[in-house]
């Protein structure tokens, strides 16, 4: 097992939106708090967005979704999510992925690219790469920056990230950042579940879902079905069984109203045999 450390922590971007809050609508780099960046924030930066009345909530998850224990494999490519929630309207974002967790660094891994409009890459040639937002985002106090990154093939990765959440009142002093950390390691065992693209399918209808959830796949072969319901902080919340399931297409309806689930995103697992496909549902 070959350790390969992978922290996060997500960290804002300051200026200003005329009208809006003084949350820089462009992104600037380098100020993620990492070791590259001098472990500088926007709220180390003279004290600014750090007076607002509560704390945002962040989470991070990853599609094929990270494995048992937090573990990931080389050299697969990642949709990376975070997801800020809480008392304010709008959010902004600043991360970076580094290869050493001290003094100056660059990348680790490859950020490909980005999902969500709402945020962008920031390179350089000398400095790391840098994930910021592009506009103050947020619908109903939530904001969700999408990503996708390509883990290293070797050595150890460090993800610094942090979340603002600003107020909207033209002024820092109601703001408030929130940070979090996940450390990974590589998993290099053969039985790993490996993550595969035509040998099996899963998708989930409608997304977002409120009563019930379809979950379609189809199978080459025959093989035992298992659907695994989680939270964003990998908490289980719900397991299926769908045993002896022959070769071709299937369709299994999930009552999410018998499930007494909170509002908010949640991690499917799908697996079959040795294949696992991983979903994220939003649940209204």
């Amino acid at each position: 097992m070959k350790k390969i450390t992978l922290l996060f922590i997500v960290t804002l971007v300051l200026g200003s939106i005329v009208g809006f809050s003084v949350l820089e609508p462009t992104g600037i780099a380098f100020y993620t708090g990492s070791p590259s960046d001098g472990g500088k924030t926007c709220s180390s930066n003279g004290g600014c967005h750090s007076g607002g009345a509560t704390v945002p909530t962040v989470s991070i998850t990853a599609t094929p979704a990270f494995g048992a224990g937090n573990t990931y494999v080389a050299g697969t490519t990642y949709t990376i999510t975070v997801t800020g929630t809480g008392s304010y309207p709008k959010y902004g974002l600043g991360l970076e992925i580094i290869k050493a967790n001290s003094g100056a660094s660059t990348d680790a891994g490859t950020f490909g690219a980005v999902v969500t409009s709402n945020c962008k890459k920031l390179t350089s040639t000398t400095k790391p790469t840098n994930i910021v937002q592009t506009a103050a985002s947020g619908t109903s106090n939530k904001a969700v920056f999408s990503f996708t990154w390509t883990a290293p093939s070797s050595g150890s990765a460090y993800l610094y990230c942090a979340l603002l959440g600003v107020d909207g009142t033209g002024s820092d002093t109601g703001d408030k950042a929130t940070t979090t950390s996940l450390t990974l390691t590589q998993n290099t065992s053969s039985s790993t579940p490996v993550i595969v693209g035509n040998t099996f399918n899963a998708t989930l209808f409608p997304n977002p879902a409120h009563d019930f959830v379809y979950l379609n796949y189809s199978l080459k072969e025959s093989s035992d079905v298992k659907a695994e319901i989680f939270t964003m902080e990998g908490k289980k919340s719900a397991s299926f069984n769908y045993n002896n399931q022959i070769a071709g297409e299937h369709r299994e309806t999930i009552n999410l109203s018998e499930l007494n689930l909170t509002k908010g995103i949640y991690s499917v697992s799908i697996t079959a045999g040795n294949n696992r496909v991983t979903k994220n549902i939003v649940i209204q």
